[in-house]
């Protein structure tokens, strides 16, 4: 499994975006089936799976130091590293992983409290958070296996798994609806059926890494000196994601005291958005490694292309599909069978979410492209001073005067500015390694 074939923007996002899909299919099939049964779920549901998303942010401190780092040696072609680099990734992402688990599973009610949730709100969120918790180790596995297996383009391997994973969790889903009446069995049913897909997923990459002698157990590989190096590249990285999190649930904390209304809204629409940023993350993801892979064969050159190329992709395929999502989104409302109080609220997101996409397709490039390069402190100065020293006090100060629809025009000038800044740094960035030939 230490060979591969001639890396190509193409060639990744084709992996990454398939990979994707299949995850966002897996979280929205949750929605989709819940929303027939409850909203008062959807809206529980949507809460636990943003403090999931946090823990998996906890956890991609040690899969995005992990990815920068190999994606250099296989670009060396140095495997005696890539191996050393993965099992000292994988050990911190473990052992994060299960710490996590257990704060989570213990604390669950806690938590959804502190979050704003009560009544039956409290309770369905309750049901759902302790059981997914579970899964947080075996993300922590599957992070640090897909690092190694989109670096050598396992396309196969990762579609064939993703496929079964998928198919176990929808047909399980579906059969809670028809088995199962009452709420809370139906959400205990979707929560299991989500570990499992894990579970399986787990259990193949880990088969094949340790069948291929790819992940070595040995104790004497084990570097403090790459640990530090994953943790150092990870954590700026780590704490970006943590600041946008945490102003997710800071947001649905606000809109809990405007209306439930307005909280389920934001929890459809960002189900539906997600599908357009997974295309944006899938590009950003797919630059990420080539300019990585190009970095380790010393091509300096050519990283200026290669990104532009990938920001172009990324607008024009992120406005298309926010066009299409306005242009179905009544037939999109109906399916979801969603009445008018909240669809009041969802139609203005959508037609709003035309001009934020593509904004936020540049800065994933941007962000991705920096990272590569080993700048992880820089952007996440500039999305914490957006997010916490602008947004949140103007959301605090004015918080009587707004709702949901002026949130999403404030976050439009929040992606603009911050695309602006973080191409200037890029430009900077890119010119001083192709003079230098050195990434520091």
């Amino acid at each position: 499994m230490s060979k591969r074939t001639n890396p190509t923007l193409i060639s990744f996002a084709s992996i990454i975006f398939i990979e994707q899909i299949f995850r966002v299919i897996q979280g929205n099939i949750d929605i989709l089936v819940l929303g027939r049964v409850s909203h008062d779920a959807v809206a529980a549901v949507g809460v636990v799976n943003q403090i999931i998303a946090i823990c998996i942010v906890v956890i991609s401190i040690a899969s995005i130091g992990t990815n920068v780092i190999l994606a250099q040696y296989v670009g060396e072609y140095n495997f005696t590293k890539v191996k050393v680099v993965l099992f000292n990734g994988l050990f911190m992402a473990i052992v994060m992983g299960m710490a996590l688990a257990v704060v989570t599973f213990s604390f669950a009610d806690s938590l959804l409290e502190l979050m704003g949730l009560s009544g039956i709100h409290l309770t369905y969120g309750t049901y759902f958070l302790k059981i997914v918790s579970v899964s947080l180790c075996l993300h922590a596995v599957n992070m640090i296996c897909l690092v190694y297996l989109r670096n050598m383009q396992q396309k196969k391997l990762i579609i064939s798994t993703l496929c079964l994973a998928t198919l176990i969790n929808i047909t399980g889903n579906i059969a809670g609806v028809y088995f199962f009446e009452q709420v809370e069995s139906i959400l205990i049913c979707v929560a299991s059926m989500t570990v499992l897909s894990h579970l399986l997923t787990c259990i193949v990459y880990s088969y094949v890494l340790i069948s291929n002698k790819v992940i070595p157990f040995k104790t004497t590989i084990m570097n403090k000196k790459h640990m530090k190096s994953i943790a150092s590249i990870g954590a700026p990285s780590a704490a970006e994601h943590f600041s946008y999190l945490f102003f997710q649930l800071f947001l649905s904390w606000i809109i809990i005291q405007w209306g439930i209304d307005q909280l389920k809204a934001k929890t459809y629409m960002q189900s539906w958005a997600e599908y357009i940023f997974l295309v944006s993350i899938t590009i950003g993801q797919a630059t990420q490694i080539l300019v990585g892979q190009k970095i380790g064969e010393k091509k300096y050159n050519d990283l200026r292309s290669i990104v532009n190329k990938s920001v172009r992709i990324n607008i024009v395929l992120s406005t298309t599909l926010s066009l299409f999502l306005y242009a179905i989104s009544d037939f999109v409302i109906d399916f979801y069978d969603i009445h008018d109080d909240i669809a009041r609220y969802i139609k203005p997101i959508i037609l709003l979410t035309i001009l934020i996409e593509p904004l936020r397709a540049i800065n994933v490039n941007m962000v991705s492209s920096l990272y590569a390069t080993r700048d992880t402190k820089y952007p996440m100065v500039i999305n914490v001073l957006s997010l916490w020293g602008i947004m949140v006090p103007f959301i605090l100060v004015f918080n009587g005067h707004l709702t949901i629809i002026s949130v999403w025009v404030m976050m439009i000038v929040d992606e603009f500015l911050r695309a602006i800044l973080l191409s200037i740094r890029w430009r900077k960035r890119v010119s001083r390694i192709s003079h230098t030939h050195q990434v520091v």
